[in-house]
């Protein structure tokens, strides 16, 4: 699946990334639907190059408070 949005630069689309994996997530948890955490979203250039990865479970903090 190929979805995107443009961006100025790297650090925009980094904040983008984090949210979108974070309402992702959140949704799922809303909606009672596995969090599916071994997925993982790139930021790539016009020709396709990945320039950033990002796996979910690295962004979402499960640590439940501890």
């Amino acid at each position: 699946m190929r979805e995107g949005s443009d961006h100025p630069d790297l650090q925009a689309a980094r904040g983008e990334v984090i949210w979108g994996i974070r309402q992702i997530v959140s949704d799922a948890v809303r909606s009672g639907s596995p969090l599916r955490l071994d997925r993982e979203l790139h930021v790539v250039d016009d020709a396709g190059d990945t320039l950033l990865k990002f796996a979910f479970r690295e962004v979402v903090n499960l640590n439940e408070g501890r």
